[in-house]
């Protein structure tokens, strides 16, 4: 039927023949025009009136395909594996062109990043060097700054003084005066004694040098303090310094001072100055806190002593106390309660930081309506008796 229909075309198709897969192939015998005459005439001829292109026959062929599927099956098993084996190292060898291609581009970019990462640091040690150079330039402005600050703090607290060195100097002006009106009228009632006169003028020179050791005193307290080297000394001298000019300030205003110092203390290694500038801050700011809250029974306690932690000065006041969120920020500079005006916020902070220049600590303690302890505690230089009072 396909080759009727299709006479040109060959035929095959894979059939199944006995149990057999085999090939039919089949292609149609078409009548050729030198044909036609023979076939038309002769006697045993099926039909007549045959045409060029007739189907006449059909030419046949089986192919057992057994064989064949076998041989192909290997043949594509090899192909496969060859197939295989040839994938399998083009992909290694992509891969592996890949990989260098990705490790070439990572050293570039490497080399890049070193580079980069070479130049920002020299930029970085150039910084830093420059960073460094300023840094020790503001540190020495900072130094000079704070210096100015505590000797600007210090010149501050000359006017609480002014009090107490106006009646230190006027005992001994005083003493003078009345030796002298007694030698004046002595004179002018003509009542001349040499033995008198040496006893009077001897009293005279006793006075001044009282005056100039109290003004010698406070040019000793006002002068420019150095570095934060110091020299062996018992704390209790600093404090007696402080007090020659605060005491009358504490009597003036009703204020009771306990002194509990302790005798034979062990050496403490400070500058004088920057430890009484300390103690007068202490002492200025209890003094400050009566006057506020308290209006009777004032007192102060001044207390020195030594024990395991190094030599320890103690100021307590009976005032009303320091709210535990002020006294968090005490130590802050310019941090003060009192109204504007009234003073710097840096009495504190300053001792603070001289104390810790000596290695030692300045604490507070204080409960509301109790009072306040404030707590120095400096190191031991050399050994002593336990000075406890």
């Amino acid at each position: 039927e396909f080759l009727n229909a299709n006479p040109q075309k060959p035929f095959y198709r894979f059939q199944e023949i006995e149990g057999r897969r085999v090939l039919r192939y089949a292609k149609a015998d078409l009548m050729r025009s030198s044909c036609i005459k023979c076939h038309n005439t002769h006697p045993d001829t099926p039909k007549t009136g045959w045409k060029v292109g007739d189907v006449r026959g059909v030419l046949q062929v089986d192919l057992p395909l057994t064989k064949s599927i076998l041989a192909s099956q290997a043949a594509m098993k090899k192909i496969i594996i060859i197939v295989t084996v040839i994938g399998g190292l083009a992909l290694i060898c992509v891969l592996f062109v890949i990989s260098r291609i990705k490790r070439i581009e990572e050293l570039r970019k490497a080399r890049k990043f070193s580079e980069e990462k070479a130049e920002a640091l020299q930029v970085l040690i150039v910084n830093l060097k420059k960073s460094k150079e300023e840094t020790a330039e503001k540190e020495r402005e900072l130094r000079e700054t704070t210096e100015q600050l505590i000797q600007t703090e210090k010149l501050t607290a000359l006017g609480e003084l002014a009090a107490g060195v106006a009646h230190e100097l006027n005992q001994p002006l005083n003493g003078i005066k009345i030796i002298s009106q007694d030698i004046r009228r002595d004179l002018q009632k003509n009542r001349f004694d040499a033995e008198g006169l040496d006893a009077n003028m001897g009293d005279v020179v006793n006075q001044v040098d009282k005056m100039t050791t109290i003004i010698n005193e406070m040019r000793l307290f006002t002068r420019q303090a150095e570095e934060a080297f110091g020299e062996a000394m018992d704390i209790n001298d600093a404090f007696r310094g402080v007090f020659k000019f605060l005491g009358q300030q504490l009597i003036d205003r009703e204020i009771e001072v306990v002194q509990v110092l302790a005798p034979n203390l062990p050496s403490v290694e400070v500058d004088r100055v920057k430890m009484e500038q300390v103690f007068m801050n202490l002492i200025l700011n209890a003094r400050d806190a009566l006057v506020e809250t308290v209006s009777e029974n004032r007192k102060i306690e001044i207390k020195s002593y030594a024990d395991s932690g190094g030599v320890v000065f103690e100021v307590t006041d009976n005032a009303s106390g320091i709210a535990p969120e002020i006294r968090n920020r005490l130590f802050e500079p310019f941090f003060t309660t009192k109204a504007p005006g009234q003073g710097t916020g840096l009495g504190l902070s300053i001792s603070h930081r001289i104390v810790s220049e000596y290695g030692g600590r300045l604490e507070v303690e204080s409960e509301s309506g109790k009072g306040s302890t404030f707590r120095v505690t400096l190191p031991r230089v050399e050994s002593g008796g336990d000075g406890h009072a």
